[in-house]
């Protein structure tokens, strides 16, 4: 708390307010007065804040050192979470239209140590005035302490947010090269698959067709066999026409086997009369 109590001015009429603002802060705070790593310290915080009026400037500045005190980002990322964003875009927006020139120092000193991301800068804010815009308006002030600490502030978002688009596009790139690849293994592999299988398939034809052959080849040799079955068959009988028997015998009975020629009758001579004194 000695941090907060040297910055506020006890003679003021806040001076009550800001005691109970010490006892209020005391639950949530851990020994180096930065704000605790739990979530209801620091819900606790921002329900604080929120409650605050903008022309109480000694006890926003006190929740301010808190934030300056607390160096873990983590807690500071979840404060900025939990609602912490559009508070601090408020307190921004009304010391800007009242021209609060240390209320404007301190809190731009305060988003300097915040550890601000693309997501949060995107973050809606119900007043419509996002911190950023603001941060880039303060640019051109007047005051040149708040010049110089908007433009350190707004050139260090500016490299978060190019930084982020940066990773955003190669991270693209990436998995754009990375499906073109596997396309083009997977079109492969299909070409390997069509290939294998062309060549089962002209395997399975080959095969196919060598068994349609050995059919017809034993068709035809059972054929030739048939043929010399029924021509050994007629030999044999001839053959056994012939032992024991005279050859006018055989060959008679030979001849009775083969088919009869046909003959053909002898032509008839016409007789004509002779004529009247024709000589024979």
């Amino acid at each position: 708390m000695t941090v907060c109590a040297l910055q506020v001015n006890r003679e003021t009429k806040h001076v009550m307010s800001v005691s109970k603002v010490f006892d209020d802060l005391d639950p949530i705070l851990d020994t180096k007065g930065g704000l605790k790593n739990s979530d209801s310290a620091i819900e606790e915080l921002i329900r604080l804040m929120d409650a605050v009026e903008n022309e109480d400037f000694d006890i926003q500045l006190c929740y301010l050192l808190v934030l300056a005190e607390t160096k873990t980002a983590q807690i500071l990322t979840a404060f900025l979470n939990k609602g912490g964003w559009p508070t601090l875009a408020r307190w921004l927006n009304g010391y800007i239209e009242s021209k609060h020139f240390v209320g404007i120092r301190q809190l731009v000193k305060t988003y300097r140590a915040l550890p601000v991301t693309t997501q949060i800068l995107k973050k809606p804010i119900e007043t419509g005035k996002m911190p950023g815009k603001m941060i880039r308006s303060l640019r051109k002030h007047d005051d040149e302490v708040i010049k110089a600490l908007s433009t350190e502030v707004f050139e260090s978002w500016n490299t978060i947010i190019s930084n982020d688009e940066k990773a955003r596009k190669e991270k693209k790139a990436l998995k754009a090269n990375k499906e073109k690849k596997e396309a083009k293994e997977k079109g492969q592999v299909k070409l390997v698959d069509n290939m294998i299988g062309n060549m089962f398939d002209a395997a399975h034809d080959e095969k196919k067709k060598a068994k349609v052959d050995e059919k017809k080849r034993k068709e035809a040799k059972k054929r030739r066999r048939e043929e010399e079955e029924k021509k050994n068959s007629l030999l044999n009988n001839i053959m056994n026409l012939m032992p024991g028997q005279g050859d006018e015998a055989a060959t008679s009975k030979v001849a009775a086997l083969a088919p009869k020629a046909r003959t053909s009758p002898e032509p008839v001579l016409e007789k004509r009369p002779r004529k009247p004194g024709a000589k024979t």
